[in-house]
């Protein structure tokens, strides 16, 4: 089963027109070493991490380089000749 497109429906994701923006709270806890009233003891937090991802939704010409071909110099020169022919630019 092959899909060619699919959206997601969240309130942590946001569609634009050139990118797609997410949001991803990951939780975690945290171990503290903390003097109270003289003493050390370890205190265990709970921790919130916001991270904010932006994907662009523009679909990047692919090229493809060969390896194997004779060691590091021989796939580099074969990949950059083909990518030469097939005038691939960054």
């Amino acid at each position: 089963m092959f899909i060619e497109s699919f959206k997601v429906e969240s309130p942590n994701v946001k569609y634009t027109e050139t990118e797609i923006q997410s949001v991803y709270n990951y939780e975690t806890t945290e171990l503290v070493h903390e003097n109270k009233n003289g003493t050390y003891q370890w205190v265990v937090k709970p921790k919130t991490v916001k991270y904010e991802f932006k994907t662009n939704t523009h679909v990047p010409k692919l090229g493809v380089m060969l390896v194997g071909w004779g060691g590091n110099n021989g796939s580099t020169l074969t990949g950059g000749v083909i990518a030469n022919r097939e005038s691939v630019s960054p």
